[in-house]
């Protein structure tokens, strides 16, 4: 019976054809086609591909309202556990690829406007974020809370570049206090 159960688990769990199961476990292609009908493999077979399926797609919810819920409350056992997820999650990817993961592109863009240098922190800050969650390690309640301090220092750049903007026409290139502000908050050049 450990054989059947072994070669039930081969060819409904991990997906393995007949004649790769014979080949795993010496038993003939004939005999485990016989053992699929007498046992029902091919309706166990399909149940556990739709059980995957449905795991899969709440995993991918969990892990976004795990990253929405850390955000929102920068409790450390939300950071802790969106930074286990996202572990688990990347080394299911590297798995599933046999590669490692490849290390984020950088493009660098010219910035001549107050609305480019917002758009440029978003996406940095969009890069920092998903670095942080594909190497759990840098996950801290520190690196949360300077995700969220750079994100109200942006929200406070457009909304002075709303009301700029309102007032006058589009200018071009950053303010004087913008590039200021950019350098003693971000860059952390004190000047």
């Amino acid at each position: 019976m450990e054989v059947v159960e072994r070669a039930e688990e081969l060819y409904c769990v991990e997906g393995h054809t007949f004649d790769a199961v014979a080949t795993l476990t010496g038993v003939a292609a004939s005999t485990l086609k016989r053992w699929s009908d007498r046992y029902n493999w091919q309706e166990k077979k399909e149940e556990i591909r739709q059980a995957l399926s449905s795991i899969r797609a709440n995993t991918i919810k969990l892990r976004a309202k795990l990253i929405e819920n850390c955000l929102n409350t920068l409790n450390a056992q939300d950071a802790f556990a969106v930074s286990a997820i996202e572990g688990l999650a990347q080394r299911a990817t590297q798995i599933a690829l046999k590669q490692p993961a490849a290390p984020a592109v950088e493009n660098l863009r010219e910035i001549k406007t107050d609305e480019d240098a917002i758009t440029a922190l978003e996406e940095a800050i969009q890069i920092k974020l998903n670095s942080m969650l594909t190497n759990p390690g840098q996950v801290s309640l520190a690196s949360v809370k300077e995700i969220k301090t750079v994100s109200e220092f942006i929200s406070g750049m457009r909304a002075k570049v709303s009301k700029t903007d309102a007032g006058a026409g589009k200018r071009k290139g950053l303010s004087a206090d913008a590039a200021d502000q950019l350098r003693r908050e971000i860059l952390g050049i004190k000047q």
